[in-house]
């Protein structure tokens, strides 16, 4: 079923970029992200007119359309370069993708349970109408246990669901697979990187570079290939919308198809992220930027200035007790999760380099950047980045660090949120400002850079590289010779069949005869990060609602509601907790005889 669904994928993108080439003239490297951003834009406006029984067909009535607009001119067609290179990637992506599984914290607490959530109301019968309504589900839903619980991960106002529905509507055959999910996401970046290829790609080898590089700073400055997140998707479509605003609007041209197909991809972005709205935003001010420095070359840096001058004096008007500049230092202070050096000797087995690693702060990144501009003689672009690098820092901040409304002016100071992020959260959000800025350099200057600059750029990139990147590549026997990977895969397996048992002796009568006990206790002494396997958990059984308490909590549950624990279907969290398994023993005569 997964090749089979690569498969009907991959003639829908192919013949839509043929029928684009074809009649609309629009160049081959660029059809794919275009296809692919149509049928994503599709699939969501049907969702919320209410057409969602009837996704599960639409690509199928697409290709099929598609076949026959090109019946009519098949002699015409010629076989592209572009077209056999995509091929080529498609499939040899398609194929790494293959029994991949999600590896991080927000993949099962909520992105894996949205793309699960659409499984659920084909399962339940649930049929809706324009758009998510949680108490339309929660009074509807059949059987009433599952009323409860149900809505944890679908907050349409908080993310739309565009790209969860790409991915529900790409497994609809198959079912909900995690490789297929993450291959879905993958079909968005390789088609970005198809977008940015020059129509000479394949007369010089140097250009082969260029989706290397591509491809390894979508690692170091995010998640790369191996997730489901929306960041690296963010990521090129800011980069790829940054180059097509700069060659259409920075002199006196103007290009209504590059409009079209920069207002799509503008569109596909404000949608995929609530943070997707401001990088539309990032990108409007650079159009202006553009056409003011093009038409007031003298004056464009009295309204720079006046901004930012005026951001040290917003923030004060929230009454935080630091300064603006105070931390904007502190962010720049701190490190991208990814940016490391050193990671490369731990997974070359480097004894006597194992420890030698240095984290890469965000001024380093800057510095470097800004060199670079200054070097190519781009001041003005320079500028801009710099300035938005700036105008983020402000708004991550306000919203993400102090958890403050936009434009909500404070003036008393126990208004203010208390904060849960740690600083080191928030270079995250920074990522696809330096993977464009990097990016947009290299693009714009790729004429001039000679095989010295690529030759430094591949040696950076071979120290740095997260080994996340290279795991991607591997098959599973060698990728799980690291121990903490094959710990957390047998974790993995490990609670798919607990979880499997805990489904087959579902109470359907009451959701409070089901039960998951939480752990105070270590689960495994390789991964620091314990709250991610209470997730997998959870995620696994999604969307069967339960009771979740800590182990020492259940005495107390039992007594309220005159429980018995042998009754009951529960499941420890923690197999390897010694203490709490005796603990558990204790309660329950008959534990053998329960799912642990």
């Amino acid at each position: 079923m997964y090749l089979l669904q690569v498969s009907i994928l991959y003639f829908f993108i192919i013949t839509s970029s043929i029928v684009l080439n074809f009649y609309f003239k629009v160049k081959f490297q660029k059809t794919f992200l275009i296809s692919i951003s149509f049928l994503c834009l599709l699939i969501y406006i049907l969702f919320k007119l209410g057409f969602f029984l009837y996704l599960d067909i639409l690509i199928f009535v697409l290709i099929t359309l598609n076949s026959l607009i090109l019946l009519r001119v098949i002699k015409k067609i010629k076989i592209n370069n572009f077209l056999i290179f995509y091929t080529f990637i498609y499939f040899i992506v398609s194929l790494f993708c293959y029994e991949k599984y999600l590896l991080d914290h927000d993949e099962f607490s909520y992105w894996g349970k949205y793309t699960k959530t659409f499984f659920a109301y084909d399962t339940y019968g649930f049929y809706f109408n324009n758009y998510l309504n949680t108490q339309d589900i929660l009074i509807k839903l059949k059987p009433e246990t599952l009323r409860v619980h149900f809505d944890l991960a679908v907050q349409a106002k908080y993310h739309e669901p565009i790209i969860p529905l790409f991915q529900h509507t790409n497994m609809k055959l198959s079912g909900f697979r995690e490789d297929l999910a993450i291959f879905t996401n993958n079909t968005i970046l390789i088609s970005s990187i198809m977008y940015v290829l020059k129509d000479n790609f394949f007369e010089k080898k140097l250009n082969l570079f260029f989706p290397i590089i591509f491809y390894a700073f979508l690692n170091i400055f995010s998640f790369g290939f191996v997730s489901i997140y929306m960041d690296p998707i963010i990521c090129s479509l800011f980069f790829i919308s940054l180059i097509i605003s700069y060659e259409n609007f920075s002199k006196n041209n103007f290009n209504l198809g590059s409009l079209a197909e920069l207002t799509l991809i503008l569109i596909i972005l404000s949608l995929i992220h609530r943070s997707g709205i401001i990088y539309v935003y990032y990108i409007i001010f650079f159009i202006g930027y553009l056409k003011l420095t093009f038409y007031l070359p003298k004056y464009y840096l009295i309204p720079t200035s006046i901004l930012l001058i005026s951001i040290p004096i917003f923030y004060e008007l929230y009454n935080i007790n630091n300064s603006f500049i105070t931390d904007f230092i502190n962010i720049s202070n701190s490190y991208l999760y990814f940016s490391e050096v050193g990671s490369i000797f731990k997974y070359l087995g480097l004894n006597s380099l194992n420890k030698f690693s240095y984290k890469i702060y965000i001024y380093t990144w800057i510095i470097l950047l800004s060199l670079l501009y200054i070097f190519s003689k781009q001041y003005k672009i320079l500028l801009f980045f710099l300035l938005i690098f700036f105008v983020h820092s402000f708004i991550i901040l306000i919203v993400k660090y102090y958890g403050l409304t936009p434009l909500h002016f404070l003036n008393n100071k126990s208004l203010i949120t208390d904060n849960t992020l740690h600083k080191q959260h928030l270079p995250r959000y920074f990522s696809p400002i330096f993977f464009s800025m990097l990016l947009f350099f290299i693009y714009c200057n790729y004429k001039r850079l000679k095989i010295k600059f690529f030759s430094i750029i591949t040696l950076i990139i071979i120290l740095i590289l997260p080994l996340k990147a290279i795991g991607f590549f591997l098959p599973k026997q060698i990728y799980h010779m690291k121990d903490d990977n094959l710990e957390f895969y047998n974790l993995r397996k490990q609670i798919t069949a607990e979880t499997s048992k805990f489904i087959k002796n579902y109470d359907y009568y009451t959701y409070k005869n089901n039960l998951i006990l939480a752990t105070k206790e270590k689960i495994s002494p390789m991964i620091g990060h314990d709250s991610i396997f209470e997730e997998i958990f959870i995620y696994e059984i999604f969307p069967l609602p339960y009771n979740y308490m800590y182990v020492d909590e259940i005495e107390k549950f039992l007594k309220k509601y005159d429980f018995k624990l042998v009754d009951l279907n529960y499941m420890h969290m923690n197999p390897r907790g010694i203490n709490e398994k005796k603990y558990l023993k204790i309660l329950s005569d008959q534990y053998r005889n329960s799912l642990k």
